[in-house]
């Protein structure tokens, strides 16, 4: 190959200067595209966190406040203090009474409908106190491990 002119060299160093500076340039870039990419999907996920917390919050409100299964559990948790000689017949009554009151105001909520704790809380009359003692001698229950300070309690505060 024959010599080439040196402005025709200086040329083409520049040149493949110039294609190594671009390339550097174009990894840069990228490397920045990337970042802002992780970025956006990280806020992404943050966004998505929020939005299943606020549906969780609203499912909560429209959750059946004292479920069946609740309702069974205090039930035989009463009728064994009650056995135990914790609870007298009188105290036993009143919880079997809450209870019922209980099921007849549920039998008022329009099928596939749920008592809420909103509609609990916001039911006028005397089943509507009935059920506010109820689901806060369900959550009390739950919350008391012995069987003892638990009938104490019931006795304090619900008879």
């Amino acid at each position: 190959m024959p010599p080439q002119p040196l402005g025709v060299q200086r040329n083409q160093m520049g040149a493949s200067g110039s294609f190594a500076e671009l390339a550097t340039f174009m990894k840069e870039q990228q490397m920045l595209l990337l970042e802002q990419q992780k970025e956006a999907q990280a806020e992404k996920a943050s966004m998505m966190a929020q939005i299943s917390a606020l549906r969780d919050e609203m499912n909560a409100q429209e959750r059946e406040a004292i479920s069946a299964e609740e309702l069974a559990t205090l039930q035989a948790r009463v009728q064994a203090l009650h056995d135990a000689q914790l609870l007298a017949d009188e105290e036993l009554f009143v919880v079997e009474d809450l209870c019922a009151d209980f099921a007849e105001l549920q039998a008022t909520v329009p099928s596939g409908g749920v008592l809420t704790q909103e509609s609990i809380y916001s039911a006028i009359g005397e089943n509507g106190v009935a059920a506010v003692k109820l689901l806060k001698l369900v959550r009390l229950s739950a919350s008391m491990v012995s069987d003892a300070a638990f009938a104490r309690q019931l006795k304090r505060k619900f008879v």
